[in-house]
């Protein structure tokens, strides 16, 4: 934490990896980062700004933004979707190529740090490794700036860390803009994947149309959902 705020204060922008198996509170630790940093440098905390799991808006967020604190949540519904990782390193390399000098720190959620594209990897600040929830290891990533073969990552162990958990309104206000977040991912994703049904007077509308536009006749929001659980599930099968 001393690393991050003295380089922070320093004028740098920093790239905090946090990495663990599903359930190792990831997100709790990046949450208690957040906090603990925005306390630190007297930054207000604003959790619907900062919290991002959608990678267009994360762009759109922080792209004027300076001396500020972000987390891009990785969300679980995209973690078998190859366009949503080369998504995810493009917008990542145009992070490191255009805002080391705002200032920014970047905490990125991530199970598996080798899912990052190699060319980015060796812009990691720090690395977190969850060994379980409320116990993580540390690593300060060591560059060699003259190195002209293959990029190696070198990792520094600085010592584990307790993570506390974060006030409860903290925590509730994280999960619920995270749940509503994912939800219009899912959505989204289940337009573009899924195309087009029919109404029962044969019309096509969307997946997530609730109205026909020929008939007038209205879906149930829930109907909908069945819908598309339904379609998802016959596609994995």
């Amino acid at each position: 934490m001393n690393y991050i705020y003295k380089k922070w204060l320093n004028g740098h922008s920093l790239n905090v990896l946090v990495c663990g198996e599903t359930g190792s509170g990831k997100s709790i630790t990046g949450l208690a980062l957040l906090l603990t940093l925005s306390k630190l440098r007297g930054i207000p905390v604003n959790l619907k700004k900062s919290l991002y799991m959608d990678l267009e808006k994360f762009m759109l967020g922080f792209y004027t933004s300076k001396r500020n604190i972000y987390i891009l949540d990785e969300a679980k519904i995209h973690l078998s979707s190859k366009k949503w990782w080369s998504d995810f390193n493009t917008y990542f390399g145009n992070i490191l190529a255009t805002q080391r000098y705002r200032e920014n720190i970047y905490i990125i959620i991530l199970p598996l740090a080798k899912t990052l594209a190699k060319e980015h990897r060796d812009m990691i600040d720090v690395i977190i490794e969850m060994k379980g929830k409320g116990w993580a290891s540390c690593y300060i990533v060591m560059r060699r700036w003259s190195e002209i073969k293959k990029f190696e990552l070198w990792r520094f162990y600085v010592g584990d860390l307790a993570i506390k958990l974060p006030e409860k309104k903290y925590v509730e206000e994280y999960e619920s803009i995270g749940e509503q977040k994912k939800e219009e991912i899912y959505l989204n994703m289940a337009a573009e994947v899924l195309g087009k049904r029919r109404c029962f007077c044969g019309y096509p509308i969307n997946y997530l149309d609730t109205e026909c536009k020929a008939c007038g006749f209205r879906w149930s929001q829930k109907h909908i959902y069945q819908l598309i659980e339904n379609k998802l599930g016959a596609m994995s099968r």
